[in-house]
């Protein structure tokens, strides 16, 4: 078991329980560190990015930035019926 560990123990499983325990513990323990580092490392690799508007409203109405579309395309359209029916409520 000296080659798994690569470290010397005091008491070494000499039958085959033993050691499959042993070899499970380890993989066990190999794999908890593995899905820590690679939680740790998507964690501090993920720049959170401040968006000026969340959603149609506040870029529509809360927002520096313009909507520049097409005349006469349905975007416009859209556009025209939802602060129509915004200017009703």
């Amino acid at each position: 078991m000296h080659g798994v560990s690569n470290q010397g123990a005091p008491i070494e499983p000499t039958k085959i329980p033993g050691r499959v325990i042993f070899i499970l513990v380890y993989l066990t323990g190999l794999v908890i560190v593995a899905l820590y580092s690679a939680a740790l490392t998507s964690i501090l690799a993920i720049k959170v990015q401040h968006l000026p508007f969340t959603n149609e409203e506040t870029l529509l109405y809360n927002s520096p930035y313009s909507i520049i579309t097409v005349a006469g395309t349905v975007q416009v359209d859209a556009f025209q019926v939802r602060n129509h029916f915004h200017d009703l409520i």
